[in-house]
């Protein structure tokens, strides 16, 4: 029922592009998968409209040309997170645009996070021409993590210290603020991971990147070239495409808990992120039946 839903909604959003419309579908994640409480707010200006959420948190909106949107998630108990959209493109573009697969990961409530904070955008969407495909404003979301990891990094001190003074002090000495856990078994890290959710993974700088997957080779004779890789509770499947003496590398990350984000290596820039359509057109590897089916981002 999921599949033709999520077929019928990209057929829609392929017909709203010869229209006035750019077509976004998208699905929530929370941790105990129930999406009849999860609220989906679709705003611009002074104009506010809530979209219906199937029992499988699937959402889907139609979006005017040369508008910013933004989309705020709500639920009960869970952090609410707005993500600002940006349909803007230029005057003399007349190519096809995929439609956009937004996914978006609510966390619950993180005792001494201050929850304000998430009144602003945590990511920002926007039309890259060199892409043609709309993909994360990346120095926005870096400096997004940036500040949510002092946030979290303060609340995790605070838990600790408060933990600290109705124990040994000896015991209170080992503490480690990087890695204190939080109730439902997180470490700090991942926590970051948690609250960006979407942004967070779509973001992950080179580095980072680099330094979990093996090195690329110094030469690949073969057109394509895939190559699969488990790390921690991710599953990467990094493609290289040959061209002439240069290469195009991309990578698609799935994680244990169902999102699927994809990236292209943009050296010596780093990785940015992209649509799934825009990934499976470059590489023709697509999602099988039973996978989810999620983006980028």
């Amino acid at each position: 029922i999921l599949t033709g839903f999520l077929v019928l909604l990209f057929i829609s959003g392929a017909n709203c592009f010869s229209q006035d419309f750019y077509f976004v579908n998208g699905k929530v994640f929370v941790n105990d998968n129930k999406f009849n409480d999860v609220t989906v707010i679709l705003s611009s200006g002074n104009e506010n409209q809530e979209l219906p959420v199937t029992s499988y948190g699937v959402f889907s909106a139609g979006l005017q040309w040369n508008k910013k949107y933004y989309f705020t998630f709500r639920k009960p108990g869970y952090i609410s997170k707005k993500i600002e959209f940006s349909t803007f493109i230029p005057e003399d573009h007349t190519r096809r645009i995929e439609p956009y697969v937004l996914n978006v990961r609510l966390f619950p409530m993180i005792e001494g996070v201050d929850t304000a904070f998430f009144k602003k955008p945590v990511a920002k969407i926007y039309f890259d021409k060199g892409l043609n495909d709309f993909t994360d404003d990346r120095d926005y979301a870096l400096q997004v993590i940036y500040e949510i990891d002092k946030m979290v990094t303060k609340a995790k001190k605070n838990a600790a210290t408060a933990n600290g003074s109705k124990t040994n002090p000896k015991t209170s000495k080992k503490v480690n603020v990087a890695t204190v856990k939080n109730t439902e078994g997180e470490t700090r890290d991942s926590a970051v991971q948690e609250i960006l959710g979407r942004s967070y993974e779509l973001h992950a700088d080179k580095n980072s990147l680099d330094n979990i997957l093996p090195p690329l080779k110094e030469n690949y004779t073969e057109e394509k070239t895939v190559e699969e890789f488990d790390v921690d509770d991710m599953h990467v499947t990094r493609v290289i495409i040959r061209d002439g003496d240069s290469y195009k590398v991309f990578i698609r990350v799935k994680h244990n808990w169902g999102g699927v984000f994809y990236f292209i290596d943009e050296s010596p820039l780093g990785f940015f992120s992209i649509t799934k359509s825009l990934f499976e057109r470059e590489t023709n590897i697509r999602e099988s039946k039973n996978s989810v089916n999620a983006d980028t981002n």
